[in-house]
């Protein structure tokens, strides 16, 4: 072997560790970019999470009448103001049930339908309907609006919704 071959490997050896590193930092450079990126999703799940309870302790301490339901429409959260609107005892007499379970018998089928077609492209819901509250017999026309909340997917997280009006039917 001769100088030129030492020099040879010496240069190949250069260029096999410079391209290893070159290699490994952007190995680096991507896992760091990575964690980041995680870093940031866990941060914005926190405020989220922050809000979605923000959310909820303003809704229990409002007047206002509001409540929260799944993907499917059943109720999943209550205020107590609902709750004395539909005349309930407590929340555990509304949790579960869908929204249709509450309005008069003639006026569900169509709420239904017009409530499922807008689950199904809207953001929002206006409705305006008729209940019997439990305790009193009184009927009860509500008028309420709920916002459909949606991932990047377009697929339902939840519906918030609150009852603007309520008039006793005569």
């Amino acid at each position: 072997m001769d100088v030129k071959d030492i020099s040879a490997w010496v240069a190949i050896g250069a260029a096999s560790t410079a391209a290893c590193v070159w290699f490994y930092r952007k190995v680096i450079k991507t896992i760091i970019r990575s964690f980041n990126q995680y870093k940031e999703v866990i941060n914005n799940s926190t405020k989220i999470i922050l809000t979605t309870n923000r959310v909820n302790s303003i809704i229990h301490l409002t007047d206002t009448p509001y409540f929260e339901a799944d993907r499917y429409g059943n109720i999943t959260n209550v205020n107590q103001s609902l709750i004395n609107v539909f005349g309930a005892d407590n929340e555990i007499e509304l949790l579960g049930f869908g929204i249709f379970n509450f309005i008069l018998a003639d006026e569900r089928a169509q709420n239904r339908v017009e409530w499922l077609n807008s689950l199904e492209h809207d953001t929002e819901i206006r409705k305006t309907f008729t209940i019997i509250n439990r305790k009193s017999g009184d009927r009860l026309i509500c008028s309420f609006f709920a916002c459909i909340n949606r991932d990047s997917k377009f697929k339902i997280i939840n519906i918030l919704g609150k009852i603007s009006e309520v008039k006793t039917k005569n």
